[in-house]
């Protein structure tokens, strides 16, 4: 099974994207999320976009998708619980969005069969693991009020489930380490998800075999920061290469990462394509967005 998948799109997505995508002939499409830019501008022009991809696709909100650049303010601050109707406003960004991705699945605490192997979505809107974000969000889509429960229902998940498992986040798992070249460290600090790790434990636990674990949410750019990271035989992915696009004296050229999966084992490389684009250089929204 060959799996494309995209990191944080921050509006860097257009039809031809979509088209290049559908040339190479991938069984299925990842996004980790985050559509709009810092301020959440054009999220729904890119999730029309998106829309035209002729293959099946799925996306976990990140913690710009539903939300609002004040909310994720506020979750930067600790500040979360004090915005009263927030969640309620979320979840209609959230159908709208949904309806303007048309065929591309939103996914967040749910499971997706595929032949020889199922994808669990893991908590969507993940921005700190180390406290619930967006809790009154999660609460009212999810009924989810703390990261126990959180990890409850992603063990629930597990049990529900046969065969190997891959688990597509938008922020990854705690325990991959706090330097600057970890794949979700920020400023010497390991800001994984203590949920997402404990799900992957209980898997392995259970004997399930876990081919891979896909997020972003932490920005990288050159060498600085490990993208690709092998575990006790886990493939972990940080795909949130961005800005997405490079432009270089051959051209334009927009990022994805290929995922083989096969029986001898998951096989991960970054792929640079040569799509039509506008010129100049692309905006980075930084390290964290």
């Amino acid at each position: 099974m060959r799996i494309a998948i995209v990191g944080d799109v921050h509006v860097q997505w257009s039809r031809a994207d979509s088209r290049a995508l559908d040339r190479l002939g991938y069984d299925l499409v990842l996004f980790v999320g985050d559509l709009g830019d810092p301020l959440h501008r054009h999220t729904r022009r890119t999730a029309r976009r998106i829309a035209t991809l002729q293959t099946r696709a799925l996306m976990i909100p990140g913690n710009h998708d539903g939300t609002t650049p004040l909310g994720v303010l506020a979750e930067s601050l600790g500040l979360g619980r004090r915005r009263p109707g927030a969640a309620t406003r979320a979840q209609r960004r959230l159908d709208v969005l949904q309806s303007d991705l048309g065929p591309v699945t939103l996914v967040g605490y749910t499971v997706h069969p595929l032949p020889g192997l199922t994808i669990l979505a893991a908590r969507p809107h993940a921005m700190d693991g180390r406290r619930l974000c967006f809790p009154q969000l999660l609460l009212a889509r999810h009924g989810i009020a703390s990261l126990e429960a959180s990890a409850e229902r992603l063990e629930a998940l597990i049990d529900a489930t046969r065969g190997p498992l891959l688990f597509l986040a938008h922020n990854g798992p705690r325990g991959l380490g706090s330097g600057a070249d970890a794949p979700w460290s920020v400023g010497g600090q390991d800001i994984g998800d203590p949920d997402l790790q404990r799900a992957i434990a209980t898997a392995r636990r259970r004997e399930r075999r876990v081919l891979a674990v896909i997020a972003g949410h932490v920005h990288h750019h050159g060498a600085d920061r490990r993208w690709r990271v092998v575990s006790d035989e886990i493939l972990y992915l940080n795909v949130a290469r961005v800005p997405r696009i490079r432009h270089t004296p051959g051209g334009v050229r927009r990022h994805h990462v290929a995922l083989t999966l096969a029986q001898g084992g998951s096989y991960a490389e970054e792929l640079w394509l040569p799509v039509p684009g506008p010129r100049g250089p692309p905006r980075d929204p930084g390290i964290l967005a």
